[in-house]
């Protein structure tokens, strides 16, 4: 099966169960960057997420590329490792507003999940630019946390 196939899911399994996947892309090309008006063309006020390396890394070619729809840009600039807590959580929540249709990390790991936590809770989408394309979290519904200094799950 093809990448594509396989986000279509599949409802006649052989195990009877029907089995779906909640990613609407998955592009995997030289300059797949360029892409991102395709796909984002719905979307009209997006906050950009990322941190201080990934940002350096392509952060500022997906900026140019979505100048226009990209109305908050979150940039962790922390000494060290980016840490999924609370205080990494809150920040990124506090920088979604009534008008935020899209939150697009710029990223791998820690990242996406915290992309992937708060915009479940604000009930958003949200698309990630991978910069790491061997973490396997992607495609997982769970996020990784550090809540209450416990590595979680949620």
């Amino acid at each position: 099966m093809t990448v594509q196939q396989l986000i279509c899911g599949k409802t006649d399994c052989k195990c009877g169960k029907s089995h779906l996947c909640p990613i609407d892309h998955v592009i995997i090309e030289k300059n797949a960057i360029s892409r991102l008006p395709e796909i984002t063309v719905e979307y009209n006020s997006i906050l950009l997420v990322a941190d201080k390396n990934t940002f350096s890394a392509c952060g500022d070619r997906v900026s140019d590329t979505l100048r226009e729809k990209i109305t908050d840009t979150l940039i962790y600039n922390c000494d060290g490792v980016l840490v999924p807590d609370e205080d990494a959580i809150s920040l990124l929540s506090s920088r979604v507003t009534e008008k935020t249709d899209l939150i697009l990390g710029v990223g791998s790991g820690v990242i996406n999940d915290l992309c992937k936590i708060v915009s479940f809770n604000h009930s958003l989408p949200y698309y990630i630019v991978a910069t790491a394309p061997s973490m396997d979290g992607y495609a997982s519904v769970g996020s990784a946390l550090i809540l209450d200094g416990m590595k979680v799950t949620l």
